[in-house]
């Protein structure tokens, strides 16, 4: 049986106006939580979410997709970093240790000379380029507005923890991700590596999470 919570969310979250990386100006909200879909990707009746995500800085939701949708670059978008994971490990390319420096600033002295030494742009324009016309063509959003930092950061990983606590909640056999070399991605179903082990959504969160969406439906 599907877990209550995940086939409310699902229930109210397609209830939700879809936009695509060419609709991200028409959203009406400065702050939020955005929901993907991705084509083929079904939870029962509805389409499945594979994907939650919010944003740090104030104001920036509209920004924060635009990193991952019209932006393209796998330093600035985690959304990118990971489907081009996916390409550079199916054909077993050992230049994905190279593709996963994100912050080279961070290595060793050493580790930095290697890196710079081997790095390819050309190589990764085409893994970004083929990553960004995946998502382009293969991905829509819903999103619902809170303004409040520390409520939506804790809203997305609940969320998270919520939808892969459920054993009906799970990738087709034809999920691109079901290739990443990432196991928390193959096992969650969910293009994210972060918030699926954290603390679930309480029934009172629950029913918080219910009148936000719900309101999101309403001023959309």
């Amino acid at each position: 049986m599907k877990s209550k919570y995940s086939l409310t969310i699902h229930k109210l979250i397609n209830d939700l106006p879809v936009f695509n990386w060419e609709s991200i100006d028409d959203i009406i909200y400065k702050n939020g939580i955005y929901f993907v879909f991705e084509n083929g990707e079904e939870y029962g009746e509805y389409r499945r979410i594979v994907r939650v995500g919010s944003h740090i800085a104030q104001n920036r939701l509209k920004l924060r997709l635009k990193d991952h949708f019209e932006k393209c670059s796998h330093c600035s978008s985690i959304f990118i970093k990971n489907i081009g994971r996916v390409y550079l490990n199916q054909k077993k390319d050992p230049y994905i240790k190279y593709w996963n420096i994100t912050k080279p600033s961070k290595l060793s002295a050493y580790e930095r000379k290697v890196y710079y030494e081997n790095k390819d742009r050309d190589k990764e324009k085409q893994i970004t380029d083929k990553a960004a016309s995946y998502l382009q063509e293969n991905m829509s959003f819903s999103v619902i507005g809170i303004d409040d930092k520390n409520i939506r950061l804790e809203y997305e990983t609940a969320i998270i923890a919520s939808l892969c606590k459920d054993d009906d909640f799970k990738a087709s056999s034809n999920w691109l991700g079901n290739d990443s070399p990432e196991p928390k991605i193959r096992k969650s179903g969910m293009w994210v590596s972060q918030g699926i082990n954290a603390e679930p959504l309480t029934p009172k969160k629950m029913e918080q999470l219910v009148n936000i969406i719900e309101n999101s439906i309403h001023e959309q």
